[in-house]
């Protein structure tokens, strides 16, 4: 066959027009299931299905250039030009890698997986969860995004996106997917509000108001900076009335005491005169 009648045979085969199919069906095509598109070609006797997220353009575009490809190979018998749409498509479900995700880290704090688990069920799974890893695209990331964004703080969202960030990278150790897609997407950011802190005088009238019972504990979250669940796991060991400090290196959370996150954050506060007072008074 000379080059002529070769490029003609190419160009009669690309110039086959796809129909557009309804389901993943015989003829070779494009279509949408769910908020995704999807392609269909038949190459070397067996049928390739490829998704493309929300982006039909893309799907549009990279249909033409299979088709293309596919009719240099048909003419030619070199199928190089479609080793990435050929090669084994990858099924592992979201829902499976998140999974995995926390199973590998059992020795986080018993606070922390309760909060990813949480999130997972709250917002990840209902999203991404029936989803193969595969179809996750950079656009779905984005658009889950905004809408979580909708209804919680820039801060809530940017947490709840870094444990999608952090399962990301799990599918990228796996090569499940050639990048991160969440690196892609621009963090939202949230202006600080002012703080109208109270006045010693109001501060001093505010736990005279506390019942007496709490009015210890309300006293030490006052004026040593820490926080509730580190309040909550102290004992009277950790105070040290001579040297004037208080150990915090410990934490309890519904009932469940562990170690801090941090190393930096076990440490030891000063203990001011009128925390000491609070404290003598319960002891």
């Amino acid at each position: 066959m000379n080059a002529r009648s070769l490029e003609h045979r190419i160009q009669c085969l690309a110039n086959r027009a796809p129909k557009e199919e309804s389901t993943a069906g015989v003829k070779d095509g494009i279509w949408k299931r769910g908020n995704n598109w999807y392609i269909s070609v038949k190459i070397n006797g067996h049928r390739r299905v490829k998704s493309f997220g929300r982006d039909r353009k893309a799907a549009e575009l990279a249909l033409a250039k299979i088709l293309k490809h596919r009719a240099v190979a048909n003419a030619t018998s070199d199928w190089s030009g479609l080793t990435e749409f050929t090669k084994p498509k990858t099924r592992e479900m979201f829902a499976e890698v998140a999974e995995d995700y926390l199973a590998e880290r059992a020795s986080l704090k018993y606070s922390s997986l309760r909060g990813y688990r949480k999130v997972l069920k709250n917002y990840l799974l209902p999203a991404f969860g029936k989803m193969e890893v595969s179809d996750i695209t950079e656009e779905d990331i984005a658009h889950f995004q905004a809408e979580v964004s909708k209804n919680v703080s820039a801060v809530r969202t940017y947490n709840i996106m870094g444990l999608l960030r952090y399962i990301m990278k799990v599918c990228l150790r796996r090569k499940l997917k050639a990048e991160n897609l969440t690196a892609g997407v621009r963090q939202l950011t949230e202006k600080k509000p002012d703080i109208d802190a109270l006045t010693k005088e109001e501060l001093e009238l505010a736990l005279s108001k506390i019942v007496p019972h709490y009015r210890a504990l309300f006293t030490g979250l006052a004026w040593t900076g820490a926080h509730p669940n580190e309040l909550f796991a102290l004992r009277w060991k950790d105070i040290d009335f001579k040297r004037g400090e208080i150990r915090i290196n410990k934490s309890r959370v519904r009932g469940s005491e562990d170690l801090p996150k941090t190393a930096s954050s076990s440490r030891i506060v000063p203990m001011l005169t009128v925390v000491r007072v609070a404290l003598e008074q319960e002891k």
